[in-house]
């Protein structure tokens, strides 16, 4: 089944995205999928830099289920609201993640966030709008941080 693919971080920005989203599938009489990407564990093991490994880690394991719950509880709204919506929260690159995701769920057209990052973050540490427009190919639709 064709969906339109809903990135959602959680940031102040997701309503606006939840919105944009729930008007498109309306209007297109597509399903959405939400998808979460829980981002990659650094590289740097939590021993060396901290004497607090185990106590990062529980934190990180609560943020996780919070975040789980956070967008199951949002699956369902929209659900309710008799939309055909289900979720991922896969753990991974972000921009790779959301690309076999879209792939998986057959998605035809991405809607993300926009930060509006200034041009030197943007070319230290890349876009993930730009990494799954280079892979997928589909539309990529940016929902401004401002109106």
């Amino acid at each position: 089944m064709e969906s339109l693919l809903v990135c959602i971080d959680f940031s102040p920005l997701t309503d606006r995205i939840v919105d944009t989203a729930r008007g498109m599938a309306q209007c297109m009489s597509r399903g959405l999928h939400l998808v979460h990407v829980q981002p990659e564990r650094n590289s740097i093991p939590t021993a060396v830099i901290s004497n607090t490994a185990g106590s990062a880690g529980k934190e990180e394991s609560l943020t996780r289920r919070k975040e789980v719950a956070m967008l199951a509880k949002l699956c369902k709204r929209l659900q309710d609201e008799g939309i055909r919506t289900s979720c991922s929260t896969p753990a991974g690159r972000i921009d790779e993640m959301l690309t076999r995701e879209a792939r998986e769920h057959n998605a035809k057209m991405v809607i993300m966030g926009s930060h509006g990052n200034g041009a030197m973050y943007h070319l230290v540490v890349g876009s993930v709008a730009e990494g799954v427009l280079s892979n997928l190919g589909i539309p990529v639709v940016l929902v401004p941080a401002q109106a």
